[in-house]
């Protein structure tokens, strides 16, 4: 066997083409069944684990890969794509020895190197050129792509096509323009055409748009709106129906920026980020013949859902992410798909199956060295992008796109002017900006930007709420970290942005560390069950007045960034509209200069807090505490004087009531008392416990001695 297994690798060797056999870009193959269908899992040769197709150090040479899966028992080798190679894969298109029509019409057209799958019913198509995105038409087992997968390479050539890779771009946007864009363009305008919005679609996409909008360029907009939904936000298909439509124009592709973009992909750039909702086809139920088991349900389901399942919540693989769901629509798809056969126990039994199927482990969520944004997973140890994978289980995309030369120079130059070009500052929020893209809290940092007056605080907190994206934010007030069901909103979240917190709001001391350091805590959602989870969020507060705390210990101090804005702007320097200029140009650029901050975080492993900085931590730790606060002033300090220990404790827990403090206890009131104050010690007169060096201010009584600090 292993003989005929060397032939066979001798005669691939002949046939494959040179220019494939000179990559490493190829890997062994296993076939591991799956329930009713069989995998072809990618194996990287040389670690006997599963290679990655977005990851070249799990891939190699042809020679290594071809002798080492012949040692290891695979089933035989795969090519993995990178552009500009491109495959083009026909299933199921050989029947009865004869290849359909269809797949001899694609042949023809690429008239490139072609060879048998493995199982012989399908064909591989190997060819060089340029494609717009990836596909896949299940109707016709057609998929075509030039990245992120890999192909079972056999050598068993179809005899009548060339034995050499040809330059195919050409042919292949034919094939786009035949098989795939046509068809789903055709099913598209025929859902719109039913739905309750046709009227006005029809008289936008004929391209009269004058009495409905101010400008052409608006209502390019709103149609490319229009086609996010129905399309599922596909930018080629979105592009192809408006290349269609009344309203193109050579102004679409006109390079408008100077990354390059056109004026159309800006458009649909804008519409696919403005979606939050697209269409989803209602399936037909799967109870028209026959009972099924739930296990045949779920797996129904996930044919047309990619799922995975953690903390008792489904999250869908949309866009490169997986979103969060309700568990409402999990069980309207249950109920479809089940039609007459839907039963409350059905219901029951279904989701069970289901849970078991998709869930993951908590831990493995969201990579840390990767960041997802709109175009790809960005990773940060290799400093390039990868392609979007629903392998990698990411909850947390990014508002932004990466383009390696985008820039900020608005947003720098507003830092300049609302930090006054103090360059510690501006450094130190942009390592913050960094750390708050991250899904670990190694840093145990939460920053309070501190200033009274129009300062900048909102336009740095409005920014970075666009740049991390709505959805991956939420606001809890501090004084509200007491509350578990607030605390549930934290869950998943990457920032938790607290606007004018209150001088007169108390910090929930233990809370706050665990939330700051990334501790497991406590919440639940109102009617719900408690459960527990590890937040990663960081928090971040803008305030006129530092708040009150019970903790006098460093451990409260030593998590605190505190960001003195200090520079107040009249009402000839404000422009309302700074910040949203700054978002609606620079995100990507502001990503790229956070992601500077963050590489000098990391290379540090601290944050830098300068000497201005901290005399304002100071300030706040002696402000902060209310027996200094009291001592000042309600008391004396007079060598020669003395109080009771009741007296002078029943006086400063009335005080702490009416300035509505929490007062310490009397134990701790008294270890507070000789902590801060040298001059004071404890005494006795009799059976009465005296403080010696303090006496209580009488009425109008100003201390003219001077001040312990």
């Amino acid at each position: 066997m292993e003989d005929e297994r060397r032939k066979e690798k001798r005669t691939m060797e002949e046939v494959i083409p040179q220019e494939l056999l000179k990559l490493s870009c190829w890997v062994g193959y296993e076939l591991r069944r799956n329930k009713d269908r069989t995998d072809k899992v990618p194996m990287n040769v040389l670690s006997g684990r599963p290679a990655k197709t977005n990851d070249p150090s799990t891939w190699t040479d042809y020679t290594t890969a071809s002798d080492l899966a012949l040692q290891r028992g695979y089933a035989g080798v795969g090519f993995v794509f990178q552009p500009p190679y491109v495959g083009v894969d026909i299933d199921h298109c050989v029947k009865d020895g004869a290849i359909v029509p269809y797949a001899v019409e694609i042949l023809k057209a690429l008239n490139s190197y072609s060879e048998y799958s493995p199982s012989g019913t399908g064909i591989h198509i190997l060819c060089k050129g340029k494609i717009a995105r990836a596909c896949k038409i299940s109707k016709i087992g057609l998929e075509i792509y030039t990245k992120g997968r890999f192909f079972t390479v056999t050598g068993n050539r179809l005899e009548n096509y060339p034995a050499e890779l040809k330059e195919c771009t050409d042919a292949l946007k034919d094939i786009f323009g035949r098989f795939v864009d046509k068809a789903p363009a055709n099913e598209i305008l025929s859902l719109i055409a039913k739905s309750k919005d046709a009227e006005r679609f029809q008289r936008l996409y004929s391209g009269q748009w004058q009495n409905d909008y101010p400008s052409q360029s608006e209502a390019d907009l709103a149609l490319c709106n229009k086609l996010a939904f129905w399309t599922g936000k596909d930018s080629g298909q979105m592009d192809a129906l408006f290349r269609q439509s009344g309203l193109m124009r050579p102004k679409w592709d006109e390079k408008h920026f100077g990354d390059g973009r056109t004026y159309g992909q800006s458009v649909i750039e804008k519409a696919v980020n403005d979606c939050r909702e697209v269409y989803t086809p209602s399936r037909p139920s799967l109870l028209i013949a026959r009972k099924v088991n739930a296990n045949e349900v779920a797996d129904e389901i996930l044919k047309h859902h990619r799922l995975i399942n953690f903390a008792d919540t489904y999250y869908e693989y949309k866009g490169g992410c997986y979103r969060p769901l309700f568990i409402e629509e999990v069980q309207k798809w249950i109920k479809d798909a089940c039609g007459a056969g839907f039963s409350a126990s059905k219901l029951r039994n279904v989701l069970v199956a289901l849970k078991t199927e998709t869930f993951i482990k908590p831990d493995i969520i969201n990579g840390i060295t990767l960041f997802n944004v709109k175009n790809g997973l960005y990773d940060i140890d290799k400093m390039k992008l990868l392609p979007h994978s629903a392998d990698v289980y990411s909850i947390n995309q990014l508002n932004v796109t990466y383009r390696e030369n985008a820039e900020c120079l608005l947003w720098q130059k507003s830092l300049d002017q609302i930090f006054e070009s103090d360059a510690a500052r501006i450094m130190l929020l942009q390592e913050y900006f960094g750390y708050c893209l991250t899904r670990d809290n190694d840093y145990e940092k939460a920053l309070f930007l501190f200033g009274e007056g129009a300062n900048g605080k909102s336009v740095v907190l409005y920014v970075l709420e666009e740049l991390i994206g709505k959805d991956n934010c939420s606001s809890i007030p501090l004084e509200k970290f007491n509350d578990s069901h607030y605390i549930a909103r934290l869950r998943d979240k990457l920032v938790n942005i607290s606007l004018e917190t209150n001088a007169k709001t108390n910090v929930y001391d233990n809370m706050f560390k665990a939330i700051v350091t990334g501790d497991t805590i406590s919440a639940d959602e109102k009617y719900g069950q408690p459960f527990q989870f590890k937040p990663y969020c960081k928090l971040l507060f803008s305030t006129n007045n530092m708040p009150r705390v019970g903790d006098k210990t460093e451990g409260y101090y030593r998590r605190l960034l505190i960001l003195p804005f200090n520079r107040q702007f009249s009402i000839e320097e404000r422009d309302p509209k700074l910040k949203h200029k700054i978002v609606a140009s620079e995100l990507d650029g502001i990503f790229l200069w956070s992601l500077n901050g963050l590489t000098r975080l990391r290379k540090r492993g601290y944050f830098e807090e300068s000497a201005s900085m901290q005399t304002v931590k100071d300030a706040y730790r002696k402000e902060n505490n209310n027996v200094i606060i009291f001592v000042e002033e309600q008391c004396i300090l007079d060598a020669q004087a003395d109080v009771s220990y009741d007296a002078l404790y029943v006086a400063y827990r009335d005080w702490c009531l009416e300035s509505e403090y929490r007062p310490l206890s009397k134990i701790m009131f008294g270890r507070e008392i000789l902590r801060q104050y040298t001059v004071i010690n404890r005494g006795r007169c009799g059976a009465s416990r005296r403080w010696d060096g303090i006496r209580i201010r009488k009425e109008g009584e100003v201390d003219y001695s001077e001040r312990p600090f």
